[in-house]
């Protein structure tokens, strides 16, 4: 461009090889990747290598315990085996986000709903009248606080 600014027109994604599913995981849970190969095989396996669904693989395998952070040897541990492992996965990412939306709270589930018809940004007021639409009254702290909870879950 004659400003000195580029623009994206398009970008190729591709999947990640075992390996750096292996170098992911093991970066996620301060491990070597030769460390991790059970989770590595287990989570590619599932994936074929979408990082979309490994972070999801990743966050599910937490949200069931299978994955956890011993606490008193400060370190990841998983608790299964190669074969029961697999089991903790579904082989559908649509199934898996499905089952990771209706573990949150109600409140927290419709205003995913009222966001997702919403383009790309709005006022804070305008959320909370949208809200109070479906029955949620709250005021701007408590919507607020409602959102930070759903980023953090990465949900927005």
């Amino acid at each position: 461009d004659q400003d000195g600014s580029l623009s994206v027109h398009g970008m190729d994604l591709y999947n990640l090889t075992p390996d750096a599913i292996s170098r992911f995981i093991g970066d996620c849970i301060s491990k070597e990747p030769e460390e991790v190969a059970d989770l590595k095989n287990v989570v590619y396996q599932k994936t074929m290598g979408n990082i979309f669904y490994a972070m999801q693989s990743m966050e599910e395998l937490v949200r069931k315990n299978a994955l956890y952070y011993d606490v008193m040897c400060f370190d990841w541990r998983w608790s299964l085996g190669k074969v029961a492992l697999p089991n903790f996965l579904s082989d559908d990412i649509v199934e898996m986000i499905k089952g990771k939306v209706e573990e949150l709270p109600f409140e927290m589930q419709r205003l995913l709903v009222v966001m997702s018809f919403i383009p790309n940004s709005l006022e804070l007021r305008m959320l909370q009248m949208l809200m109070s639409e479906e029955g949620f009254s709250m005021d701007s702290a408590e919507l607020l606080s409602l959102l930070i909870k759903a980023r953090n879950e990465g949900m927005v």
